[in-house]
């Protein structure tokens, strides 16, 4: 099982709708953090998950296209890719898409 969050909105989906979720914006949280029903003390206080970017993991043109910025730069330099501060989303993916050969 996996849980998400988003706009304060917490969801537990199995492996097989993470993809779905996480290409929709929605953030990984432990399951861990989801407040319960009972307990509202917990509310507003998620540990975010740190996605580790790997070349392990295959990308697809279209995840790559979808990511943000600061997700481009943390697997660009998981690739071994330089990033400066001039770095531009439109310039990562482009040279991410070069290294994984997509």
């Amino acid at each position: 099982m996996v849980c998400f969050e988003k706009d304060g909105m917490n969801f537990t989906v199995d492996e097989n709708a993470a993809t779905s979720y996480e290409r929709n914006g929605w953030a990984r949280v432990p399951i861990g953090g989801v407040p319960s029903v009972t307990s509202k003390m917990n509310i507003g206080k998620k540990e975010t998950v740190k996605e580790e970017f790997t070349e392990e993991k295959k990308y697809t043109k279209t995840e790559i296209n979808r990511m943000k910025t600061e997700e481009l730069k943390k697997l660009a330099e998981s690739l071994e890719i330089k990033v400066t501060e001039e770095s531009t989303g439109e310039k990562l993916k482009s040279e991410i898409i070069s290294e994984l050969k997509l």
